[in-house]
């Protein structure tokens, strides 16, 4: 291979969560990506025929049968990897079906993680060199690279995944038998109740199909179920007896087992309940918005005191009914389920451009853009009462702000950890839980206020007149006075076949009829790398008659086009 020539990755079920993580991954750190999955253009065998790494990532019930269709055609000097959460078979059945260098991967953490100190399981195969090669990239991603036999992985996994997948789902069939609303239990519950819950709704809401499988295909899996049920009914006829001695030496026994560990166990769940009942504001947004199924409003990036939360106070002052949620496509889901009438979203940027998680909303929204608000942004460094800041060792805000004020902290605090989190805010909840002076966050003033810490530094932004726009979307037609005498309009298009010049034809009709363009962006289409969506904004209406007719002749081009909408402009005042 010619060294300047980009390693191609294939994956063989792409476009599901995990084939998409695993695409960005290999995309970030400079491959070439193809994936095949359902409906798409490129078939497996092509797909292998082409690829220098083959990763197998599809449900486990076809892992085997995949595996076969491709592997004949996979190149001697290539390497087919699989991320299934069973290995014997797997690994035995990709040495077999193959020429080629072999490696399972069990990653053991959900792709709406970051691989970042998860641990990943390796079982070797055959080739050192491709071993090496993927560990090394697996490690740059922060991940915790582990080895084990293939056996034994199964082994350790019935009790990993099979017996604790059983004991969330059984616990929360029980809660159900019960017939006491599950709203019950989350509003008289402890954090440590609480965190019990947690982690047993985050099991349930992942796909039967994924976990039904690890629960079935592991053949060793009935074993360990059948000796939980021996240990359960054992335990349940001491409880019936009102046996405290035996009661004792079973609880004894348990805790000798887990020896040095359980005192482990009870100081880092100490740390975890403590984060939980920090974040009071935080909780709205998880189990509570997901329980409550809280209807009306304003859906808002949280928690309070974001961005987000300022703009929406200084562009919609009079609404108080607001719903806060972690994350863009949390606030876009709750939207699309009616849990929310309108939804502020921030857009774009002046320092760091579009936000992605956005384009991607508005892209499958069935509503469209009905404002856009210009609000500036003035971020400032601040820390607890007392802090300096030639003390600093560690900054948290949210990325987009971390990215925004990159030349002051570069000068001002070099040494300092860059540490991204969910959101300003929350970045303001972990210093005041944390009480260290030597922690600093970036946040705006208002909410340096509200928390009653101090300011370090002002205006640290990379441009003085930075500024984000915010895109409003409502449920109901709302009515906004115009800053300006015309609106802007946005749309989205894509191609269903690439071909040279199909993007310039678009864009020539639009000059044709004297339509200024303010902005082009692209999105990948998360279909196959190279494909992309087109999202473009221009001056004037896409209810006019000049602008239809332009809009005819690019879906006439072969483009499919879609109406984002078109809206006023409204400047802070």
């Amino acid at each position: 291979m010619n060294a300047r020539q980009k390693e191609i990755v294939g994956i063989v079920g792409g476009k599901g969560k995990m084939g998409r993580f695993f695409a960005h991954m290999f995309q970030k750190q400079g491959f070439e990506v193809f994936i095949s999955d359902k409906r798409s253009k490129i078939s497996n065998t092509e797909l292998a025929k082409k690829s220098d790494i083959v990763l197998i990532s599809v449900p486990i019930d076809v892992t085997t049968s995949v595996i076969r269709e491709v592997g004949p055609h996979i190149k001697k000097e290539g390497l087919i990897m699989d991320v299934t959460s069973l290995k014997a078979p797997i690994v035995q059945e990709m040495m077999r079906s193959t020429n080629c260098s072999v490696l399972g991967c069990h990653p053991m953490f959900a792709p709406s993680n970051s691989m970042e100190a998860q641990v990943c399981i390796f079982c070797e195969g055959r080739g050192k060199k491709w071993q090496k090669r993927i560990v090394d990239i697996f490690e740059k991603e922060n991940a915790l690279v582990r080895f084990l036999d293939a056996e034994k992985h199964d082994e350790l996994m019935t009790v990993i995944q099979g017996l604790m997948h059983f004991l969330d789902v059984t616990a929360a069939r029980t809660l159900q038998s019960t017939g006491i609303p599950i709203e019950k239990y989350f509003e008289f519950r402890s954090p440590s109740y609480r965190l019990k819950l947690d982690l047993m709704g985050r099991t349930l809401y992942q796909d039967a199909r994924l976990y039904g499988h690890i629960q079935m295909q592991n053949p060793k899996t009935s074993k360990i179920l059948e000796k939980f049920l021996e240990n359960a009914r054992e335990l349940t006829n001491v409880i019936e007896e009102k046996n405290f001695r035996k009661f004792s030496e079973f609880w004894e026994s348990c805790r000798e087992y887990l020896g040095d560990f359980a005192s482990v166990c009870q100081n880092e769940s100490d740390e975890v309940i403590n984060f939980l009942s920090a974040a009071k504001t935080h909780a709205k947004t998880s189990w509570g918005r997901q329980q409550q199924k809280k209807k009306g409003g304003l859906g808002l990036l949280g928690p309070e005191n974001t961005f987000s939360h300022l703009a929406a106070k200084r562009f919609l002052p009079e609404e108080e009914d607001i719903v806060f949620y972690r994350t863009l496509p949390e606030i876009f889901d709750a939207f699309s389920q009616k849990e929310c009438r309108h939804i502020l979203v921030p857009m774009e940027n002046r320092i760091e451009g579009s936000i992605g998680q956005t384009l991607d909303g508005l892209f499958n929204s069935h509503q469209m853009i009905q404002a856009l608000f210009r609000m500036p942004i003035h971020f400032v460094l601040a820390g607890l009462p007392g802090s300096r800041i030639e003390l600093i060792q560690q900054i948290s805000s949210h990325s987009q702000p971390l990215a925004q004020c990159s030349k002051f902290l570069s000068k001002s605090v070099p040494n300092a950890d860059l540490v991204p989190v969910t959101s300003t805010a929350y970045a303001i909840q972990e210093l005041l839980r944390s009480g260290k002076k030597h922690h600093a966050v970036i946040c705006s003033e208002e909410a340096v206020e509200n928390a009653g810490l101090q300011i370090l530094s002002r205006d640290i932004s990379n441009l003085t007149e930075n500024e984000t726009r915010f895109a409003f979307l409502s449920s109901q037609k709302m009515n906004f006075t115009p800053k300006k005498s015309f609106p802007i309009s946005s749309i989205v298009f894509y191609f269903d076949q690439d071909a040279p010049g199909t993007l310039a034809s678009v864009l020539e009709e639009f000059s044709k009829a004297n339509i200024n363009l303010t902005k082009i962006e692209s999105r990948p289409a998360g279909h196959m790398f190279g494909e992309y969506v087109f999202f473009l904004d221009f001056e004037g209406s896409i209810y006019n008659a000049r602008t239809q007719d332009v809009l005819q002749k690019v879906s006439e081009k072969g483009a499919h086009v879609k109406m984002l909408g078109s809206y006023p402009v409204i400047s802070e005042v």
